[in-house]
């Protein structure tokens, strides 16, 4: 989703539940995952279970079991859908850093686009970023 699109979402998602989510807070979700529906949707989740605290939300969502589970499963994809993509930013996730941009890097990051992993700026989300050493696949070379 675009930016824009997930303040359209949080708007819904606030109204079925009588909080009103700022646009602050929509931009802060938005950095944390990007455009992934499913992920925009488990913040807002912890947002309202965190009464609105926004870094106890924050808190909340990063060590939620199916966050881990949705991370963990698209770093499985990419690692091994789109082996260059993952040997471009895989090992920075390991490492839990923010995987460097370089312009012969832009086609290695189109699967990421597509997941949903990558957002509006061209960035990697901070979950993948924060959560990537915690869940990385374990891959299996061929025996």
């Amino acid at each position: 989703l675009s930016l824009a699109e997930a303040e359209t979402l949080f708007e819904r998602l606030g109204r079925r539940c009588g909080l009103h989510i700022g646009t602050d807070v929509v931009q802060r979700a938005y950095d944390w995952v990007g455009g992934h529906p499913l992920l925009l949707r488990l913040f807002g989740r912890s947002l309202r279970e965190a009464a609105m605290d926004v870094p106890r939300a924050t808190e909340l969502f990063l060590s939620a079991s199916d966050v881990r589970e949705l991370v963990a499963g698209a770093l499985f994809v990419v690692s091994q859908g789109f082996p260059d993509t993952w040997r471009t930013v895989g090992s920075s996730l390991r490492e839990g850093r923010v995987p460097p941009h370089a312009p012969h890097a832009e086609s290695m990051l189109a699967p990421l686009r597509w997941l949903g992993m990558v957002n509006e700026a061209g960035a990697i989300p901070d979950v993948y970023v924060k959560l990537g050493p915690m869940v990385t696949p374990v891959t299996h070379e061929a025996a």
